[in-house]
């Protein structure tokens, strides 16, 4: 995030496997210099099918959570194994 705790950037661990074995690097590079800066977010009242579905599309296991009057404003992060970990509990509770 930003000064204004706006979302700046996101590092995946496929950014940092360029810099991890590079020792000159390592003291050099900065966050804002791997950060992809295009990032693909939901917002707080898109459904979790929808986020899965951007998972998919992009290749990633995660994605920021933004307000809907302000993409930029970070509020959480949600993750696909607690999708599908929340997805698990309510199909548990319907088999019963």
């Amino acid at each position: 995030v930003n000064s204004e705790g706006e979302l700046a950037g996101i590092i995946s661990f496929r950014d940092l496997r360029s810099v991890l074995n590079e020792n000159s690097l390592r003291k050099i590079t900065k966050a804002k210099d791997l950060a992809t800066r295009q990032v693909i977010t939901v917002s707080k009242s898109e459904n979790l099918k929808r986020a899965l579905q951007k998972m998919g599309q992009k290749g990633v296991s995660q994605l920021p959570v933004v307000e809907e009057d302000n993409p930029r404003k970070l509020v959480g992060v949600v993750h696909e194994k607690d999708i599908i970990a929340a997805y698990n509990r309510e199909t548990l509770r319907f088999e019963w």
